[in-house]
């Protein structure tokens, strides 16, 4: 495996130091690869949230420009949440 030099602020390494102390990892590399899956994770998470957000809204722009849209007073507003989301009732 490569080796790599990276900087570190002295939070992140009392931070790895804790973590070898602790027994959660037996050294360093395993501290920043545990860091590093996370990050890639988060990341490949992210672009799906994106991606579906995008289709959503391309979906709901294209629902506007057919005219299928309401439009609904401020004073109206939660009961028209309510027919559009019974689950929302439940969080009230």
């Amino acid at each position: 495996m490569p080796t790599k030099n990276v900087s570190l602020s002295k939070q992140q390494e009392k931070f790895i130091h804790e973590s070898i102390r602790r027994g959660a990892y037996r050294n360093a590399s395993e501290v920043v690869r545990a860091g590093l899956r996370l990050l890639e994770r988060d990341e490949k998470r992210d672009a799906m949230k994106l991606a579906r957000l995008r289709k959503l809204t391309r979906e709901a722009v294209a629902e506007v420009e057919r005219g299928e849209y309401e439009i609904v007073e401020v004073d109206e507003l939660d009961a028209f949440l309510d027919r559009l989301s019974p689950k929302r009732r439940a969080h009230r």
